[in-house]
């Protein structure tokens, strides 16, 4: 089925960070959740392909990695009213908390040139056309409609049904698409890519990532001048 759906193509190499010792590798199927995905926002709900998801920005795959870690009210002040037991101590990795030392060694920052066609999902016409494909479980998750809003916040069942629809679609005998192009919910400026399995990947050699890059830094002022929602010093 040939989905009216806008297209886009990587025109540089893409940036992804993930686990030593090579951040593009597939993740194993072992480790998936018990509904059958990774818990990421475009996984497949059939299990039947993996995601890579990538950024064009370098600063873009700490944001998506990092921000999760900014602190939530809610969730802060649960965690203030948790007693410790004897002997522990309160630094490990949660909501607003990020022990560097702990998180970095681990993982490595790597770029790639990926080829294919990826759905433009946040354009006019992609919203259209995937509002009437999901118009059924819109009211699920709350939605009279399926806006570019909603595809950043809305709950991952929704988005990862979307992914399910891009990548059924089909042109020529051939799919339509080989991922998902979208932006950050973390700003505009970061552009993001879901690269559906099996995807043909050229990548290069991952780097470590040294504490104090930059481009670390430069998150951790971003996110405080964005969103007022400071990440601890480490």
């Amino acid at each position: 089925m040939t989905c009216e759906i806008d297209g886009a193509s990587p025109s540089a190499r893409l940036f992804r960070l993930g686990r030593a010792p090579d951040p593009w590798s597939w993740n194993d199927w072992s480790h998936a959740h018990s509904d059958g995905t990774f818990g990421n926002r475009w996984d497949d709900p059939e299990s039947e392909y993996r995601v890579l998801y990538a950024s064009t920005q370098r600063l873009g795959c700490f944001m998506e990695t990092i921000g999760r870690f900014a602190k939530d009210p809610e969730v802060q002040a649960g965690l203030e009213r948790i007693e410790l037991e004897a002997g522990e101590t309160d630094h490990a990795v949660g909501p607003g908390r990020l022990v560097v030392n702990d998180w970095l060694p681990p993982r490595r920052i790597g770029t790639a040139a990926v080829e294919g066609h990826f759905a433009v999902v946040g354009s006019s016409v992609s919203l259209a056309y995937l509002h009437d494909e999901v118009a059924h479980l819109l009211s699920d998750f709350g939605l009279d409609e399926l806006d570019a809003g909603a595809l950043r916040l809305v709950q991952r069942e929704l988005t990862q049904a979307i992914s399910r629809i891009v990548f059924e679609c089909s042109a020529e005998g051939r799919r339509q698409f080989d991922g998902i192009r979208y932006l950050s919910r973390y700003g505009d400026e970061f552009e993001n890519w879901g690269v559906f399995e099996p995807a043909l990947v050229d990548s290069g050699q991952p780097r470590e990532i040294a504490e104090e890059t930059p481009t670390l830094s430069r998150q951790r002022d971003a996110w405080v001048w964005s969103c007022s929602r400071p990440l601890p010093s480490c």
